[in-house]
C-alpha cells in the first residue's frame, strides 16, 4: 500500500510539473506569440503586437509571421482613436528565421527574423522582461517595452 501511494504521488508531482512549462526553456519566439506589449512615448503610448505565427516552411526555410505596431495618444480636449503606425508581415517582408545571414537566433532571451530584401530584427528580452526591437536599417534600437494583457489592448479597440 505504501509503494502504491508513492507511486501515486510521484506521478502526481511529475504531471504538476509538465504543466508548469518553464518559460526560460521556451524559445521567445512561442514567448511572445499572441501577447501585447507596451511603452510610454512622449503624449501616449504605443504598442506592439505580437502575432508571430508559424506559416511552415518552404523552399527558403521557417517562415513567420510578425507584428503590428499601434499608438494612442493622451489628448485632454477630445479623445483619439488608437491607430496603426506599422505592420511588419510576412506578406511585406518574407521572415524567416534564415534568409541570406548564416546566423538562426532562437533562444528563450532573443530571435531574429530576416525579410526578403535583406532587412533583419531582433527582438530580445532582458532579465526583467523587457523587450527591446532591433533593425538593421535604424541607428537606434526601441526598447522599453513590458507586456500588457490581452483584454485591456482588446478595451482600447485597435485591432
Amino acid at each position: 500500500m505504501k509503494k502504491l501511494i508513492l507511486l501515486s504521488s510521484l506521478l502526481i508531482f511529475g504531471c504538476s510539473n509538465d504543466d508548469n512549462i518553464d518559460n526560460s526553456e521556451v524559445n521567445l519566439i512561442e514567448l511572445l506569440k499572441g501577447k501585447v506589449y507596451q511603452k510610454e512615448i512622449p503624449g501616449g503610448a504605443r504598442y506592439v503586437y505580437f502575432d508571430l505565427s508559424y506559416l511552415g516552411e518552404n523552399d527558403i526555410g521557417n517562415q513567420y509571421e510578425g507584428w503590428t505596431c499601434y499608438e494612442k495618444y493622451n489628448d485632454s480636449n477630445e479623445s483619439l482613436d488608437c491607430f496603426l503606425t506599422e505592420s511588419i508581415s510576412s506578406i511585406d517582408y518574407g521572415l524567416y528565421l534564415q534568409w541570406y545571414t548564416d546566423t538562426i537566433i532562437n533562444t528563450p532571451e532573443q530571435f531574429k527574423l530576416d525579410g526578403i530584401y535583406n532587412q533583419t530584427w531582433i527582438i530580445t528580452k532582458d532579465e526583467n522582461d523587457i523587450i527591446s526591437i532591433e533593425h538593421n536599417y535604424s541607428f537606434d534600437v526601441d526598447n522599453g517595452y513590458t507586456e500588457m494583457s490581452l483584454e485591456e489592448f482588446t478595451a482600447l479597440n485597435c485591432l
